[in-house]
């Protein structure tokens, strides 16, 4: 074919073939083809069957009755367990799943919202409103908290709803439920997007989430109006925008680089400005990543820092080393260094010091033998719980246990393995001692504060 043929064949346009029949475009380009949503709107329509269930459950234990438990449980169930097992169909497209994941994580969270539905109970939530009622009242952002002092240093998600309060003309209350109900479907996207990232695949992603939802914080702790609702979602989209820096190559670091770095820049201010914890558990994830690059690379040279003045002593060896984890960990670390200096060192003292103190030193006790162990499922002197509820709390963690090994072997003896699998393994290998943990009494709130970063890994 010559090029004039090959010119006029190409721009051919459809028409009638032969025997009248019509033809498409010849080398036109193909038409995108129609997203596949699945039956998602069936799912929502369970959701809401779900959720009606748990209404009618937490008004009947409003009065006491006996069917509390059976309806707000079967809710529960109604809600999680179809999209999860849609979420593990080998037909679920991923635009289905990324939406089922969305649509599971504000399912949850509407759960929640149920639960107190006209107003602040958790004293967490009355700590914050204060703070939003300080900001929107005298602008201030920094003022004395007596229910919590943690949050006098860390504005952020008061800032967001005092602004969203002031735009909308809406209550607080209710700017707050937006907030935190945005902020719970960002993370479920990001923690999909990253998951999927990682995997190479929406199926192993939407399992994930599934998996990721049953940390104890997940339903009401995660769902509150505190920082850390806020704080997870930006976690979780920082280890997106780590993870395509990560792996940025050639003339793509040239082009996607400088807004990469930016972007990251600009999440690691606004979470050290949020959270404590999520931070410090950011720039401890970021570095041990970096690390496995270094390891599973066994390029040590990069970590050495270049003699000034000496051209070929060590090929940009700090480059190198920033082009991973390594710069947004950086970035964490300088900023939460500045702000514990001049803003929030005396509060973030008050609140998470004793808390540590107390975990550890009942730890000591309890392998010293100083002290028993705390009785399961005990809240004070209690126990609060049903037998076949704790039954069902000892079961769920059966399967997690079994499958860390598992994983552990997948990540750490397979040629393909990434640094980033493995960091992950060692993040889901801290379930089993945050389990532990939960035998003192001191240390039950470290291992319920520590769940929404420990799933990540174990869900992966």
């Amino acid at each position: 074919m010559t090029p004039a043929a090959t010119k006029r064949g190409g721009a051919r346009s459809a028409g009638k073939g032969r025997g009248g029949k019509t033809t498409r475009a010849i080398n036109g380009p193909r038409q995108p083809r129609p997203k596949s949503y699945g039956a998602i709107g069936l799912f929502a329509l369970i959701v809401g069957v779900g959720l009606l269930l748990i209404a009618h459950g937490n008004n009947a234990a409003r009065e006491s009755a006996e069917s509390a438990q059976p309806l707000f449980w079967s809710g529960l169930v109604l809600i999680y367990t179809p999209i999860a097992f849609r979420l593990l169909s080998p037909s679920t497209s991923r635009t289905e799943s990324l939406a089922l994941s969305v649509l599971l994580g504000v399912g949850l969270y509407m759960v929640k919202i149920l639960y107190n539905p006209v107003g602040f109970i958790p004293h967490d939530e009355m700590a914050t409103l204060r703070q939003t009622w300080e900001l929107l009242e005298t602008g201030h952002f920094f003022s004395a908290n007596p229910i919590v002092q943690g949050y006098a240093g860390y504005p952020g998600i008061e800032a967001v709803t005092a602004a969203t309060a002031e735009i909308s003309k809406l209550s607080p209350y209710v700017s707050a439920m937006i907030v935190v109900g945005a902020a719970r479907a960002m993370l479920m996207l990001a923690l999909f997007l990253f998951l999927e990232r990682v995997s190479n695949s929406h199926r192993v992603a939407g399992f994930g989430v599934a998996v990721y939802v049953c940390n104890p914080s997940f339903l009401y702790f995660d769902s509150q109006y505190g920082y850390e609702s806020l704080a997870l979602a930006i976690g979780a989209a920082m280890l997106l925008l780590v993870l395509r820096w990560t792996r940025l190559r050639g003339s793509g670091r040239g082009a996607n680089g400088p807004g990469l770095v930016a972007g990251m820049a600009i999440l690691a201010l606004t979470l050290v400005m949020t959270h404590h914890l999520t931070s410090y558990a950011m720039i401890a994830f970021l570095g041990t990543w970096a690390l496995a690059i270094a390891y599973g690379n066994r390029s040590f040279e990069r970590l050495r820092i270049p003699a000034l003045g000496k051209k070929g002593s060590t090929k940009e060896p700090l480059r190198r080393w920033f082009e991973g984890p390594a710069l947004p960990a950086a970035f964490l670390a300088a900023a939460g260094a500045v702000w514990f200096t001049l803003v929030a060192g005396e509060v973030t003292s008050n609140e998470l010091g004793g808390v540590f103190t107390e975990s550890f030193s009942a730890i000591v006790h309890l392998i010293t033998g100083q002290s028993g162990s705390k009785q399961l499922f005990e809240a004070g002197t209690e126990v609060t719980n049903t037998a076949t509820a704790r039954a069902l709390g000892v079961a769920s963690v059966i399967p997690l246990l079994i499958v860390i090994p598992f994983g552990l072997w997948r990540t750490w003896t397979k040629r393909d393995s990434s640094p980033i699998w493995r960091t992950l393994a060692l993040v889901g290998l801290l379930y089993p001692v945050t389990l532990g943990l939960r035998l003192t009494q001191a240390g039950t709130e470290t291992s319920q504060r520590a769940s929404e970063f420990v799933f990540v890994g174990l869900a992966f």
